[in-house]
């Protein structure tokens, strides 16, 4: 689909906002003589994961990478059931209520829902979506920045209050003017969703707005009134409710479908009385479909019964989420239609692939770049993938459609096509060769008075989430596919349930590749690195080699994670990369 004919200006508007956010770093806010965020929240899935985004501001904020003078928070779900992005920010509204009490009303906050394990893109899970390092920058920006910068425009059309956005997207948008609060802004009442152009295929993985009207082809912004909110409907749903637009500034069929929203504070303290009420939640909240399903005239309580698109559904769920509408229900609701634009999602690993390296239209608006940051040769560099934050010190050939982050090769490497290589070192072997289609991703492990080291390895292919079912032992291992094999191939001997597979947050065992003891713990980056590459190989996960061999599932690196030898690899990276010289420096 051609995004629209506004393309080029989006280009602009684009890199001109990230020219602005750029003059700013390291600023104080009082130094920025135009309207910044009072308090920027992240959210997070724990307390492990609370302490990860804080330190890592931290180091943003003595590098001087954002704007200081800036409230910038970190909030951790609560104890228990997982509650959702809906969840999490109605606990983040109560929370900063006990912190600024009658001030809350004069703030403007930005809040990015950042929870969750990230299992579709596991290179994102210790360190956090929001700090997913971006093809741009020196040193490379990472979704933080990107998120700063993007919303600026947003501000001087914005009252007080929140504005609701996701880790793993990115907006891009011309407003077609600079005049603030001119044909529409965010000071109206309630809740005010953006609505991009999209195709049907994405519409039927998002919220799609149902219009009383059909949008007016001269104008780039403009409201209107939203009917009804639709979530991942078919098809044939859209266009039986009206969602579907012929326009021709389009090349097919589209339908305008949702990203960010703005609430004022009036509606939070609405959010607020509902979470009072019914805390502890008990179930998964969505901060999307459950916000706004409720809204607009043809609202129907409907879609509280269908649970098909919730990770976890128990016996709270459809008698929470019925509240919730009654609750919200003929609230102030907003949509402004923005033909001028387009979101990316970068939540999986296909996608994630196909934006960096596949798909031109992202990196014509933000300027990605296919080698960011690195120090190589380049005589002997061959990169037909993306390439950021790395050292290659020998021969190097990477993929079409590779990513490469926060890596060394000390030695002859040769990437295949469609991999995601993360974090990982060979500083020892002579040649490394990594096939086509395989996800590496070394993780530092807390173990007593040491660290220690493990790779994930996965193929770019294999459904880490889906969980077998109703068998035991090899016969359970017979159902999961494995690097493109039935599990029960790769893994040695028989072995029991509970010694193959780990528990999850509701302690009972989860029979999916995420919880399965794949993945051997070693002493060195380099050591698990090598240990991954054998099993892709087609080495076996042997459980009888003696207790000196231990193996973790992808879960259970995560909860053990030390990211502090993690951050510590980075910044090696930066200095070798600093002190080398590289072909890739702007300069």
């Amino acid at each position: 689909m051609d995004v629209n004919k506004h393309g080029e200006c989006v280009a602009i508007f684009t890199r001109e906002t990230y020219k602005k956010f750029s003059e700013i770093r390291g600023k104080t806010k009082d130094e920025i003589a135009f309207r910044f965020w009072d308090v920027v929240v992240l959210t997070a899935s724990d307390n492990d994961q609370k302490l990860a985004y804080e330190t890592q501001i931290a180091g943003k904020l003595r590098r001087r990478e954002i704007p200081g003078g800036v409230d910038y928070l970190v909030f951790a779900d609560p104890p228990g059931p997982k509650i959702g992005c809906g969840g999490a920010t109605m606990c983040v509204i109560s929370q900063l209520t006990d912190i600024y009490a009658d001030r809350l009303d004069s703030l403007y906050v930005l809040l990015i829902n950042a929870g969750g394990q990230s299992q579709r893109l596991a290179s994102a899970s210790a360190l956090g979506k929001t700090f997913t390092a971006l093809p741009m920058g020196w040193p490379p920006w990472q979704v933080l920045e990107l998120k700063l910068a993007a919303y600026l425009p947003l501000l001087s059309r914005m009252s007080p209050g929140y504005l609701h956005v996701a880790s793993d997207t990115i907006e891009v948008f011309d407003l077609g003017d600079n005049g603030e609060f001119s044909d529409w802004n965010f000071a109206r009442a309630g809740l005010t969703a953006l609505a991009h152009p999209s195709n049907l295929h994405i519409g039927s993985t998002h919220g799609v707005f149902v219009l009383c009207n059909s949008p007016n082809e001269s104008k780039i912004t403009e409201f209107h009134t939203c009917t009804e909110v639709l979530q991942k409907p078919t098809s044939e749903t859209m266009r039986s409710k009206g969602a579907v637009v012929s326009n021709s500034n389009f090349s097919e069929d589209i339908v305008y479908t949702d990203s960010l929203y703005y609430f004022d504070h009036t509606f939070a303290r609405h959010l607020l009385e509902f979470y009072q009420s019914e805390a502890p939640l008990k179930c998964e909240i969505d901060g999307y479909g459950d916000y706004m399903q409720p809204l607009g005239e043809n609202a129907s309580p409907e879609f509280t019964l269908d649970t098909k698109n919730v990770s976890l559904v128990n016996e709270h769920l459809v008698s929470t989420r019925l509240k919730l509408y009654h609750h919200l229900k003929g609230s102030p609701f907003n949509v402004v239609v923005m033909k001028a634009s387009q979101f990316f999602h970068i939540g999986t690993m296909r996608e994630y692939l196909h934006n960096f390296c596949v798909d031109d239209n992202l990196a014509k608006y933000t300027g990605f770049q296919q080698c960011t940051f690195c120090s190589y040769d380049k005589n002997c560099f061959v990169n037909r993938g993306c390439t950021i934050h790395s050292v290659f010190k020998s021969d190097a050939n990477i993929g079409s459609s590779t990513v490469v982050e926060y890596c060394r090769f000390d030695h002859s490497v040769v990437i295949g096509d469609n991999c995601i290589i993360s974090h990982c070192s060979a500083t020892s072997a002579s040649i490394t060769h990594i096939p086509s289609n395989i996800f590496f991703h070394t993780i530092p492990l807390k173990q007593a008075n040491t660290t220690k080291y493990v790779t994930l390895a996965f193929h770019i292919d294999d459904n880490v989430k889906a969980k077998a079912t109703g068998l035991h032992g090899k016969d359970t291992a017979s159902q999961l596919k494995f690097l493109g094999q039935p599990l029960s191939e790769r893994v040695a001997g028989t072995i029991p349930d509970t010694r193959l597979c780990s528990a999850d947050n509701s302690g009972e065992v989860n029979y999916s590749l995420w919880y399965a003891r794949l993945f051997a713990v070693k002493s060195s980056m380099d050591d698990a690195f090598a240990a991954a590459l054998s099993l892709v190989n087609g080495e076996k996960v042997d459980f009888g080699l003696g207790d000196s061999l231990e193996f973790v599932s992808a879960s259970e690196a995560i909860q053990k994670k030390d990211i502090h030898p993690m951050l510590d690899n980075v910044y090696q990276l930066y200095i070798a990369i600093t002190s080398e010289g590289s072909d890739s420096s702007p300069n």
